[in-house]
C-alpha cells in the first residue's frame, strides 16, 4: 500500500507498479496521510509504516504519526526517513550543513519545515509515540524508527 497525496507522483508510482507486474500485490491511494487513514485502511493491519523525505511537508506531521502508528500491528515499526538539520552551529560548517542549510531556506519559502533529530524526536513524543532510535546514513539522511510492543 502505497499513500501519496501529489496526483503526479501517484501517477508514477502507478506505472512502476505495472511495469513490474506488481499490481495485485501494491496498491497506490492518492490521499494524505492523515487522521482517516487508519479507518479508511484499518488499524493494526500493516508490520511497516515508511514515511519518505515527506514528513517536514505534512501540514500536521503529529496527525499523520500517530495515524501511521495506529497502522502498526504488534512489533510492528514507523521508519521515517529524513534530512534532519544540524543539531549545533559546528555542524553548519561542514559541507552537509552548508547544503542542508540552503535546503531548509527553500523548504520554509515552500511553507515546509526540516527539523533536527531532537526535534524529531519531540514531535514524534507530542505525537503520543516512542521517541525514535535516530540512525544516520552514509547519504547524511536520517532514519527515525519506532517500534510498537508487543
Amino acid at each position: 500500500m502505497g499513500v501519496e497525496p501529489e496526483p503526479d507522483s501517484v501517477a508514477r508510482a502507478v506505472q512502476l507498479v505495472q511495469r513490474h507486474g506488481l499490481a495485485s500485490r501494491i496498491r497506490i491511494e492518492a490521499r494524505e496521510v492523515d487522521a482517516g487513514l487508519d479507518a479508511a485502511l484499518g488499524v493494526g493491519s500493516f508490520d511497516l509504516a515508511y514515511i519518505q523525505h515527506a514528513l517536514h511537508e505534512m501540514p500536521d506531521p503529529e496527525g499523520a504519526l500517530r495515524a501511521a502508528w495506529r497502522l502498526l500491528r504488534p512489533r510492528g515499526r514507523l521508519i521515517v526517513l529524513g534530512w534532519c538539520l544540524p543539531d549545533n552551529l559546528d555542524g553548519y560548517a561542514t559541507l552537509h550543513g552548508q547544503l542542508i542549510a540552503g535546503v531548509a531556506l527553500d523548504e520554509l519559502f515552500h511553507g515546509a519545515r526540516l527539523r533536527t533529530v531532537a526535534q524529531h524526536a519531540e514531535l514524534f513524543r507530542a505525537a503520543g509515540l516512542p521517541g525514535p532510535v535516530a540512525i544516520p546514513l552514509q547519504s547524511d539522511a536520517t532514519l527515525l524508527v519506532v517500534r510498537r510492543g508487543a
